[in-house]
């Protein structure tokens, strides 16, 4: 019995120190960024042209839990903040990432700070299309815990961990660097219908994340994003919009990993659900990665200038590496403050059949 225990526990390390080992390893060669399902409330992340693509001021929270049944963890989070500045038409954001796998084994952290521009195409009472343009410059750190890491060469079947690794440890175990972007968003909005189409690029310098000093670039991330909202139902005497059906698609390639995300959502008021579909391939190895993926959320307002939104997301891997991974979580918070839009003679109110850039129509929720 003891050396069937033994050996569980010796499978169980050597799958852990696979897993990190093949971390690093593509953290070098062909790293890909993290994957949020509710891209739709990571605004900044998915494009950095939504900074500040709204009048008032906006905060929100992303938190992710991949996989929580493997060894380790897979753990990533975002910040954002946001502000419209209407005197230069334009915005400013900041984004906060936090991305930690293997109990704090792998860690990365980034800041980075999104300028955007506005520039308006059409602008009249019935319909409104706008284009903004964003740049994105930031900084991130890299680094690891080697301490943490257990190399197959240190197993014996039965014993576990019996000896030192012959791993050469490198001389730097963090590593710091510039990073560059720069996105695009086309909005096209009437008093009832809403369509965005937007266009990002990441890493556009290609900085090197090598821990051992050779020229290992991350790879550009090219991302292609679109919803539209559509009115399905009416009621009151003034026909006012309460239901909203919202399709979405996101595209994004990097290096040897392409990744297609379509979904729907319906809006009923304060709530919303939806169903999605991600497809994941990884050119390189041939291997690919499905997932449904579920949404939920609720919003609110409180004296008439403040609103929040809470969204809950669900991953179900359903093919690939499917096995033990007890599906993702993810949890999003989002808060915005803005008198021109929520208050009493703010535009939600102002304007039903009317267009503004800085507006949409009541009860319409905008991405």
């Amino acid at each position: 019995m003891k050396r069937i225990d033994m050996y569980k526990m010796a499978s169980h390390l050597s799958l852990k120190s696979l897993l990190m080992w093949l971390l690093l390893v593509m953290s070098n060669a062909f790293a890909q960024d993290p994957t949020f399902s509710q891209y739709f409330n990571n605004k900044q992340y998915l494009n950095p042209a939504y900074a500040g693509s709204e009048n008032g001021i906006r905060a929100g929270m992303v938190y992710r839990n991949q996989w929580p049944s493997l060894p380790g963890q897979f753990n990533t989070f975002a910040f954002s903040g946001d502000m419209g500045i209407r005197a230069v038409q334009g915005g400013v954001g900041l984004l906060l990432l936090n991305d930690r796998t293997g109990k704090n084994t792998f860690n990365t952290n980034a800041a980075y700070l999104n300028f955007q521009k506005l520039v308006r195409i059409v602008s009249n009472t019935s319909r409104l299309c706008v284009a903004y343009f964003a740049v994105q410059s930031g900084f991130v750190q890299k680094k690891y815990d080697w301490n943490n890491l257990v190399f197959t060469d240190q197993l014996d079947p039965v014993l576990g961990v019996v000896q030192n690794s012959s791993a050469v440890r490198p001389e730097n175990v963090q590593k710091n660097y510039a990073d560059l972007g720069a996105g695009s968003v086309l909005r096209y909005k009437t008093s009832e219908h809403y369509s965005a189409f937007g266009f990002a690029v990441a890493h556009l310098n290609r900085p090197s994340q090598s821990f051992y000093g050779s020229d290992s670039k991350l790879p550009i991330k090219w991302t292609i994003h679109y919803v539209a909202q559509i009115p399905i139902h009416k009621m009151g005497i003034d026909n006012e919009i309460h239901t909203f059906l919202s399709p979405m698609v996101m595209f994004e390639k990097q290096g040897y990993s392409e990744q297609i995300n379509i979904g729907a959502k319906i809006h009923r008021d304060m709530f919303y659900v939806g169903l999605g579909y991600r497809f994941k391939r990884f050119n390189l190895v041939g291997q690919k990665v499905d997932a449904a993926v579920v949404h939920c959320g609720i919003s609110g307002a409180y004296d008439n200038s403040y609103h929040w939104q809470l969204g809950y997301s669900y991953d179900a891997t359903i093919s690939g590496i499917r096995a033990g991974t007890s599906g993702t979580h993810e949890i999003s918070l989002i808060f915005e403050y803005d008198k021109l839009k929520l208050g009493k003679h703010g535009l939600y109110t102002k304007t039903k059949h009317c267009v503004d850039h800085d507006s949409h129509v009541k009860n319409m929720p905008v991405f």
